[in-house]
């Protein structure tokens, strides 16, 4: 998992302009935003291991159970918990897709970067880059973060439902599957580090 840190207009002073808070670039405001997103990821994510593994060729389970928070209140998710893929997402021969785990107590749920297009992550890093910048790729609202997995298509189109997950069996299987037990979604969900402008965590 990255730790990100905010790059704030100042040293811990006053937010840039004259309307306080409600103006982005101050480390008091970044403060703010943090707080707030480190709160929605206590409120609404897992505080255990989920354990991501391929479950039955071409979805992803729990190999864990899990305690989870569905704002604020604890659950429990049994393991072994099927998310199923789907079969509307596409991924361009040898490039990687990328999707969301996530539950809201009812539906286990697999999100993925597009399904309106074949996704085409030249990197398995570019397909990580794109969680916190898709609203795809985002939580939605009463959903609790669990994770997220990375996949690498074969040789042709690969999709979902049809092509196997990495070590299932059935058409042409994914090069490489990734499974991040990662609620943070890769720091993006949840809280960062309050920096300088420089991007340096402030730590004295």
């Amino acid at each position: 998992m990255t730790v990100r840190v905010t790059s704030s207009f100042d040293n811990l002073g006053e937010p840039k302009g004259s309307a306080g808070l409600s103006v982005y670039g101050g480390a008091n405001r970044d403060a703010v935003v943090q707080y707030n997103a480190l709160f929605t990821r206590i409120a609404y994510g897992t505080f255990d291991n989920p354990g991501f593994v391929i479950s039955t060729n071409f979805d992803v389970k729990n190999g864990n159970a899990v305690t989870y928070s569905i704002a604020n209140v604890l659950k429990s998710l049994s393991a072994n918990t099927n998310f199923d893929t789907g079969t509307a997402a596409t991924i361009t021969a040898n490039l990687w897709g990328i999707g969301i785990l996530t539950y809201d107590g009812t539906t286990p749920t697999v999100t993925w970067a597009t399904t309106s297009a074949a996704m085409a992550y030249a990197t398995e890093a570019t397909a990580k880059a794109a969680l916190g910048t898709l609203a795809s790729l985002v939580p939605a609202s009463g959903f609790a973060s669990l994770g997220y997995f990375t996949v690498q298509a074969g040789a042709s189109l690969w999709t979902a439902g049809t092509d196997a997950l990495a070590t299932g069996t059935g058409g042409t299987p994914a090069n490489a599957t990734n499974y991040y037990n990662d609620p943070t979604l890769d720091g993006w969900y949840g809280g960062m580090q309050i920096g300088n402008f420089l991007g340096t965590a402030v730590s004295a």
